[in-house]
């Protein structure tokens, strides 16, 4: 997990997944 690395718009669908999750 490499949201904080990884551009917004990743970080974004990363973080909606996620959530879900």
């Amino acid at each position: 997990m490499h949201s904080l690395e990884e551009p917004e718009r990743f970080n974004s669908s990363t973080s909606r997944r996620e959530e879900e999750s």
